[in-house]
């Protein structure tokens, strides 16, 4: 059963400005299959296949014979190789979109592709399944809390059960394809290909023991201020590790930081941000939730709540091509927080995350706090949670139903 991905209107749009287009992220994201539909005429070269490897390694001239454009060329991190007499082929012509790639391990991929392809590579990065995908809504706008976006959204009912079905699940889509797949079993296979195949090649990282205890620690951090010394301490390693594994995670696009809100540039970038996991999928397995009756009684279901509504909101920038969409949170020495600030065009939209269905004015109490930054505009805000229907809050703050993320 395929999906309709909603990164293919995207992908169109790349196609007019590019020779070759490189869809990244996540392994399981499903770019082999996206791309085996989107393409079904084309010619797909896997390079897990040695023989491939090698014959691109030792004849390039002559693949490229055996192999003619249009191609479709999957796992390219495997052979960075490759690159170069790709661009002596794509470079004979002035047509786009000649060939298509994908590849994980972002870390060593952009360092390649950039290096032997600039100018001539339009990319784009593909995670799971997003909520939008799994109902099949043909909406593809980017997520900001105004009432233009809610009266364009189209309708979508999730019960409270269903929400958190999703949340359990994650957004792999092998696993929304089968149903009948053992989520649990599905996460530690993928756990242990993950570690053995991409942080090995990554880092020569030796003890796998170490690292996979450092993903459960900082599973355990998620949505609240990342505490690096805490985990170095339990871990017994440095912080200078502590700082590498997570710059491993945050390239392979497993995890993804967001800095805290600040009118000065460099305080905002080196402030202590907030851990977030692509897949709540994945994070709630590191966290031992197999059940979603436990999970959303248990003491983690506010943090895991809020990683899914921001996951869910990063999806809907990266699918529209918004690659590094202005994503912040706020919290003052007095202890006032701001879950989540979306800023475009100077004007700031705050957002709070609530697991309840009883949204009321006290859970904006602390959006005023944004009306001292003089130089921008405080646009509409909202409170995202399970109350079933947008409502007004106040005139400028409106409740958002999670199914309308």
């Amino acid at each position: 059963m395929y999906i309709k991905r909603h990164i293919e209107n995207s992908i169109k749009t790349l196609e007019k400005m590019y020779k070759a287009i490189l869809i990244t992220g996540p392994r399981q994201s499903g770019k082999t299959t996206f791309l085996t539909n989107y393409k079904p005429n084309i010619e797909l070269l896997n390079f897990d296949d040695p023989t491939l490897r090698n014959e691109i390694i030792n004849t390039p001239n002559t693949f490229f014979k055996n192999h003619s454009l249009p191609l479709v060329l999957d796992e390219v991190q495997r052979v960075p190789e490759v690159f170069l007499p790709l661009k002596l082929q794509i470079d004979s012509n002035s047509k786009k979109a000649q060939c298509y790639l994908s590849g994980s391990q972002s870390f060593l991929l952009m360092k390649n592709v950039s290096d032997s392809l600039a100018g001539r590579l339009g990319i784009i990065k593909l995670f799971g399944l997003s909520q939008r995908e799994k109902y099949k809504l043909n909406f593809y706008d980017e997520f900001y809390p105004t009432e233009d976006y809610i009266e364009k959204h189209k309708k979508l009912y999730l019960s409270y059960d269903d929400i958190w079905n999703e949340v359990l699940r994650g957004g792999s889509p092998e696993l929304f394809a089968n149903k009948d797949y053992n989520q649990k079993v599905f996460w530690q296979n993928y756990i242990s290909e993950y570690l053995d195949r991409d942080v090995r090649d990554l880092s020569q990282i030796g003890n796998l023991i170490v690292f996979h205890n450092f993903m459960q620690l900082l599973a355990a951090q998620v949505s609240n201020l990342l505490n690096i010394s805490r985990i170095a301490s339990d871990l017994k390693i440095s912080v200078h590790t502590v700082e590498h594994y997570l710059s491993i995670l945050e390239a392979s696009n497993i995890i993804y930081l967001i800095k805290p809100y600040s009118n000065n540039l460099s305080k905002r970038l080196v402030k202590t941000p907030k851990v977030y996991f692509m897949d709540t999928g994945l994070l709630c397995h590191l966290l031992g939730w197999e059940n979603s009756i436990t999970l959303k009684n248990g003491p983690m279901a506010g943090p895991i709540f809020e990683n899914y509504v921001i996951s869910e909101i990063l999806k809907s920038f990266y699918n529209a091509l918004n690659t590094e969409p202005r994503l912040y949170f706020y919290r003052d020495k007095d202890m006032k927080e701001i879950d989540l600030i979306i800023e475009k065009n100077m004007t700031l939209y705050p957002i709070e995350i609530k697991k309840h269905a009883d949204p009321s004015k006290d859970d904006i109490k602390n959006f005023s706090v944004l009306n001292k930054f003089t130089n921008v505009k405080i646009g509409e805000g909202a409170i995202i949670s399970f109350y079933d229907k947008p409502i007004h809050i106040t005139d400028n703050v409106m409740n958002i139903p999670i199914s309308y993320i």
